[in-house]
C-alpha cells in the first residue's frame, strides 16, 4: 500500500509563532493533549498486556492438553509394541516434566482462582485419573514381558490375584484394551471438553477486558479532539496548522487502528513518531503471532504438521471422502543404536520429504511423533486403492533406495477410507488396527482396513 506522507510546509514553521499571540491559552490546552497523549499509550500498553496474558494462559491450556496426548500416545505405543523407549518417554513426562501441573498453576499465577482456573483444574483431575488407567495397562505389559525394574511410577499402580494369573499373550491384550476402549475414549473426550470450556471462559474474558479498554481509549480520544477544537479557536492559523498537521492525521490513524493496519508515518513530528512506534510494536506482534501459529502447528525436525494439528484436521475432515494413512518407520531404534541420533534425525527428515512430496497440496502430511507419521487424505472423488498403492510403492522405493549416504528404511503402513468404516469404528482406529496388522504380517508392507 502506497504512503501518502507529506512533508511540513514552511506554514508549519511558523505555528508556534502564531501561537504565541495566545500563549497562556495554548500552554494550558497542550498540557491536556499531552495528558492525554500519554493516557493513550497506557491503554494501548494495557490493551497488549491484555493479549498477552491471553496468550499466556492460551498456552498454559494448550500445554495441559498436549501433555494429555503425549502421554496417551506414549502409553499406546508400549503396549502396542512394548517398546521401552516409550515407557521411558512416558515415565519422563509423569515424574520429571509434568507439563499438566505446571500448566494448571501458570494458569492460577495469571487468572487467580478464576472460573478458567477450576475447569483447567478439572482437565487435569480427569488426566490424572487417566493415568491410572494407562499404568494400570503399562504394568500389565510390563508383567507380560517381565520387565524389571519397573520405574517407581508404574511400580505403584496393582494387578489384582486374576489378573496376574492371565497368560502373557492375555495380559498384552487386555493391556490394549484397557487403552483403547470406549471408557479410555470417553475420558479423554471429558478432559477435551474441559479445556474447550477453559478456553471459552477466557475469550470471554479477554473480550470483556478489551471491550472496556476500548471504551476508555475512545473517550481519551475524544477529549483529545475536545482540545484540539478549543486550540484550533485561539487564532486561524494555528487551527489550519492543527487541522493539516495534527488532526488530519490523527483521523486516518484512527480507521487504521480500526482496521487493524499499520500507521502512516504523517502530520507533525510527534504523530510521526506515535506512528513509528505503533509500527514497530505491530509488526512485532504480527511476526511473534505467526510464529506462534506455526509453532503451535509444526513439528520441529521435519517441518510437518505435529500431533495437535492432525488431530484438529482429522476431527474437521471426516466423512466417506476422505482416506487416512498410518506409517511407521521400521526398526528405527536400531538406525538409532548404529548410526547415532543425529543420522536418525536425517532419516526422519528423509522420510518426511519423501512422504510429503508424493501426496496432493489438498493431503495433510503429519509427523505424529517419534518415528510415526500419518497422511489425511481428502477430497478423495472416487480415488481408490490402486492410487494410494501407487504411491506407497514408490515411496517405499526410494526409502529403500537411498541416494544420499543414509541408510535405507522401510515402511509399515495402516490404511483406512472413511467410507470402509463403520459407525461404531472410527477411521483412525481402523487405520491402526491395520498398521497393526502390517507390523505382524513382517514390516516393510502395507494393509488396508477390512471390516
Amino acid at each position: 500500500m502506497a504512503h501518502d506522507t507529506k512533508k511540513p510546509s514552511r506554514f508549519c514553521l511558523r505555528i508556534h509563532t502564531v501561537s504565541i499571540v495566545a500563549l497562556a491559552l495554548a500552554t494550558v490546552l497542550a498540557v491536556v493533549a499531552i495528558f492525554h497523549i500519554v493516557a493513550v499509550f497506557n491503554e494501548n500498553a494495557k490493551a497488549t498486556a491484555i493479549h498477552q496474558r491471553y496468550e499466556d494462559c492460551s498456552n498454559a491450556v494448550e500445554d495441559l492438553l498436549d501433555a494429555s496426548n503425549y502421554l496417551t500416545a506414549e502409553a499406546r505405543l508400549f503396549v502396542l509394541t512394548t517398546d521401552p523407549d516409550a515407557l521411558d518417554r512416558y515415565v519422563q513426562e509423569m515424574s520429571v516434566t509434568n507439563r499438566r501441573d505446571e500448566a494448571v498453576r501458570t494458569l492460577q499465577t495469571l487468572t487467580g482462582n478464576s472460573s478458567a482456573y477450576a475447569k483447567l483444574s478439572n482437565a487435569l483431575e480427569s488426566s490424572n485419573a487417566l493415568s491410572q488407567r494407562e499404568l494400570h495397562a503399562i504394568l500389565l505389559a510390563c508383567d507380560a514381558i517381565n520387565l524389571t525394574p519397573l520405574p517407581p511410577v508404574v511400580a505403584s499402580a496393582k494387578l489384582n490375584e486374576e489378573e496376574r494369573q492371565l497368560s502373557d499373550e492375555a495380559k498384552l491384550r487386555q493391556a490394549q484394551e484397557i487403552m483403547l476402549d470406549n471408557a479410555y475414549r470417553s475420558a479423554k473426550e471429558r478432559i477435551e471438553a474441559s479445556v474447550d470450556s477453559c478456553t471459552d471462559e477466557l475469550v470471554e474474558d479477554v473480550r470483556n477486558e478489551e471491550e472496556l479498554s476500548t471504551q476508555r481509549l475512545n473517550g481519551l480520544l475524544n477529549r483529545l479532539y475536545l482540545v484540539t477544537a478549543l486550540l484550533l479557536l485561539i487564532t486561524a492559523l494555528s487551527a489550519l496548522a492543527n487541522y493539516v498537521l495534527v488532526v488530519v492525521p490523527l483521523r486516518r490513524q484512527e480507521r487504521r487502528i480500526v482496521h487493524n493496519e499499520p500507521l502512516e508515518e504523517e502530520g507533525a513530528q510527534e504523530l510521526r513518531q506515535v506512528a513509528a512506534s505503533y509500527n514497530l510494536m505491530y509488526e512485532e506482534h504480527h511476526r511473534q503471532t505467526q510464529a506462534l501459529k506455526m509453532e503451535a502447528q509444526t513439528d520441529a525436525l521435519t517441518g510437518l504438521l505435529n500431533r495437535g494439528a492432525f488431530d484438529r484436521v482429522l476431527q474437521r475432515e471426516t466423512g466417506d471422502d476422505m482416506a487416512l494413512l498410518l506409517l511407521d518407520v521400521d526398526l528405527f531404534k536400531d538406525i538409532n543404536d548404529t548410526y547415532g541420533h543425529d543420522v536418525g534425525d536425517r532419516v526422519l527428515q528423509r522420510v518426511a520429504h519423501t512422504i510429503a512430496e508424493h501426496f496432493r497440496t489438498t493431503d495433510y502430511a503429519c509427523r505424529m511423533g517419534g518415528d510415526e507419521f500419518a497422511v489425511i487424505m481428502t477430497k478423495m472423488h472416487g480415488v481408490g486403492r490402486q492410487i494410494v498403492s501407487a504411491k506407497l510403492d514408490e515411496i517405499a522405493q526410494l526409502l529403500d533406495n537411498p541416494c544420499d549416504d543414509l541408510p535405507g528404511t522401510t515402511l509399515s503402513v495402516g490404511i483406512a477410507f472413511g467410507s470402509g468404516v463403520s459407525n461404531e469404528t472410527s477411521v483412525y482406529k481402523a487405520a491402526d488396527m491395520a498398521l497393526y496388522a502390517a507390523k505382524n504380517n513382517g514390516r516393510n508392507r502395507y494393509e488396508f482396513y477390512k471390516e
